[in-house]
Formats: structure tokens, sequence, C-alpha cells
């Protein structure tokens, strides 16, 4: 069975700490209230307005351990 779940949040700069810190929430509160195990997910999709450019939200995915699960953008 394949299911989706779609998750959006915001920054008020365009920082790299701030995007990643919003982003590493978002996941964690998605997995969280879902009950997804990371193992589980087959790809992320990520998308960003042109102004968020200061980091890839892909990024905070790998630096919570998401290392197998493909990363698009």
């Amino acid at each position: 069975m394949l299911r989706g779940v779609r998750g959006a949040t915001t920054v008020e700069i365009n920082e790299r700490q701030e995007i990643l810190e919003r982003v590493v929430e978002l996941l964690t509160e998605l997995v969280n209230k879902n009950q997804i195990c990371t193992e589980d997910i087959a790809a992320v999709i990520f998308s960003a307005t042109p102004d968020i450019n200061a980091a890839f939200p892909a990024t905070a995915a790998r630096q919570i351990g998401w290392a197998q699960v493909p990363l698009f953008g």
C-alpha cells in the first residue's frame, strides 16, 4: 500500500539555520503524528518559493538520519 502525506512550514527569514530548523520540526511532526517509520518512506519531494534559497530543505532530512530515503527538490 502506498500513501502520501503532505506538510508545509514557513520561515521568518531566508537563513540556512532557520530553514533547516523549520524543516526538521516539520518532518519530525509528520512522522510522529502519522506514526510513520522512516524505513517505510519511499521518497520525499521538497519545494520552496524562489525567495527561500539559503539552504536546500533535504539537508535537514539528512541531518536527522534519513540516509536511505530518496529526496527530491
